[in-house]
């Protein structure tokens, strides 16, 4: 099933909602939402997948 973007903003605000509950901790500056790409250990993963960081 796939979900529309409301769906998945209206998921993430309860995820985001739980981490204020519980007083999880997060380094706001290193956190990335709503983007088409995010690098992660020398990769890219994208919605086509994973690939390497041309930059790295």
């Amino acid at each position: 099933m796939r979900s529309t973007e409301a769906e998945h903003d209206e998921n993430f605000l309860k995820v985001l909602d739980r981490i204020l509950e519980i007083n999880l901790k997060l380094k706001w500056d290193k956190c990335k939402f709503k983007v088409k790409e995010v690098g992660y250990v020398g990769y890219l993963l994208t919605a086509e997948g994973l690939k390497p960081d041309p930059e790295k």
